[in-house]
């Protein structure tokens, strides 16, 4: 089984990557489970949220309210809002998958996922020895949430390297300029403009879900940093270092792939940006019309991905995610500095 089969597969078991138009009454089961299953999960952490200082409240209710979001909107884009987009971007995909020699192995899916329930196992362990059965209790669903946020970035992984594949499939024929002729430059062109409409659509379907990937991420990184303080939680020295081993794992492998997926996509960019160099400074006595025609589609075609309209994805994003994080880190550390009312004491004061 190819590796984007395997990874539509199962995602389909999830109701988040349907690979043929489903009925509506398995989505619907789903995100019924999570609406369910989430205000209970709420409902049972309302003593913890009650007991920290009004500015980790905020950040834990937005960090929670985030996952939640994601799980809901990686059901209802292909399922019931962008039914359509979806179904032709897969079918995209699997095109420019079948046009590419080098074919992808699922054992590298397999292995990541054996890594991820590994650390969800040794995590899931860690807190139920110190909140034993009342971490099931408030943390049992997010461990799924966890999965469909990973699954999905495992399938954004897989969409952008098809596409990187693509482009240094179409980079490496044109840069033969000789070899230009009519039959290799039609082939060219034609993959050239599957690759454009698969980075539009790319943009439509999965720009909600990376926006909310990127949010989750950064307040993940925040709460885990400040769990990392002493004064954040109150453990003896055994359960902190159990918590700090869980929060790094969880770091690692969760705004890590995020990180990674961000660099992706960037490498996107600059193989598209090395070939647009190509084409402005080749000599004029190998400039075919061949050449012109498909120099012009590189040029005037640069493969940007939108994140709902609000930023494109570049290497930049980076240096800004973790710079406003870490900026909002120092802040919640001032307010540690100083006596500070409990969520509680501060909306009842």
């Amino acid at each position: 089984m190819e590796l984007l089969e395997m990874v539509l597969y199962m995602g389909n078991l999830l109701a988040t990557t349907p690979t043929k138009p489903p009925g509506k009454i398995y989505p619907s089961v789903v995100l019924t489970f999570f609406v369910v299953n989430v205000a209970a999960a709420t409902i049972f952490k309302k003593s913890d949220y009650m007991s920290m200082i009004h500015v980790k409240f905020v950040i834990a209710v937005l960090m929670d309210s985030t996952l939640f979001f994601f799980n809901l909107i990686v059901i209802i884009i292909p399922a019931f809002w962008k039914r359509k987009e979806w179904y032709k971007l897969v079918k995209i995909l699997t095109i420019l998958r079948s046009l590419q020699d080098k074919k992808s192995s699922p054992v590298y899916f397999i292995i990541i996922q054996i890594i991820f329930w590994a650390i969800t196992l040794y995590d899931t362990y860690a807190w139920t020895m110190i909140m034993e059965f009342e971490f099931l209790k408030q943390y049992g669903v997010e461990i799924l949430q966890s999965f469909l946020l990973f699954h999905h970035q495992c399938l954004l992984h897989v969409a952008i390297n098809i596409v990187l594949e693509g482009y240094k499939d179409v980079i490496t024929k044109f840069y033969t300029i000789e070899l230009l002729n009519k039959e290799s430059a039609k082939l060219i062109k034609h993959k050239l403009g599957l690759l454009q409409v698969c980075v539009r659509l790319f943009s439509e379907v999965f720009g909600w879900p990376f926006l909310l990937i990127i949010v989750y991420t950064s307040f993940q990184m925040l709460n885990y940093f400040d769990d990392s303080f002493e004064n954040g939680f109150l453990y003896d020295e055994n359960e902190y270092d159990e918590v700090i081993i869980s929060n790094v794992c969880f770091l690692i492998i969760t705004v890590g792939y995020t990180v990674f997926l961000i660099w992706l996509w960037d490498s996107v960019l600059a193989e598209v940006d090395k070939v647009q160099h190509f084409c402005r400074n080749v000599s004029d006595e190998l400039q075919t019309n061949y050449f012109v025609i498909i120099s012009n589609d590189i040029v005037n075609n640069c493969p940007k991905s939108s994140v709902a309209d609000f930023f494109y994805v570049d290497r930049a994003l980076i240096f800004n995610m973790f710079s406003v994080t870490f900026t909002f880190l120092i802040v919640m550390i001032q307010f540690k500095e100083r006596p500070n009312l409990s969520s509680y004491e501060y909306l009842n004061q």
